[in-house]
């Protein structure tokens, strides 16, 4: 996500460096957190997505049938979907703002993420 993401972000950053930073329309901050804000809201449309085909087809839904909670463990997987696609998705908003080129934000988002997810976070 970090590669598909980096590169707008950019081209949004240099255009509020030339424009909106000398006239002083907002912030740096409100920039970032209109990034974030819209992008939270399509990561979640994209996670349910991504549950919907992956949930399902699998069968991961007839697991809890023997206890009667399968609608608990599906919101559960649900719940943990979202947060793990938006987290990406803001912890690639982290690597962006430090970072100017794409390929070096790549190279550092995969340098870091991997061992998030190794250790658990």
């Amino acid at each position: 996500m970090v590669e598909q993401t980096l590169p707008e972000f950019i081209s949004q950053r240099a255009l509020y460096e030339v424009r909106e930073r000398q006239s002083r329309t907002y912030s740096w901050t409100m920039l970032l957190i209109a990034n974030v804000l819209v992008e939270t809201l399509v990561n979640i449309i994209t996670a349910i997505l991504l549950f919907v085909v992956w949930y399902y087809p699998i069968g991961l839904n007839e697991n809890a049938a023997l206890t009667g909670t399968t609608n608990e463990r599906g919101g559960l997987m649900l719940s943990y979907v979202i947060v793990f696609v938006v987290y990406t998705g803001t912890f690639a908003y982290l690597v962006m703002a430090a970072l100017t080129l794409p390929e070096a934000g790549g190279a550092v988002a995969n340098l870091i993420y991997i061992p998030a997810l190794v250790f658990c976070g």
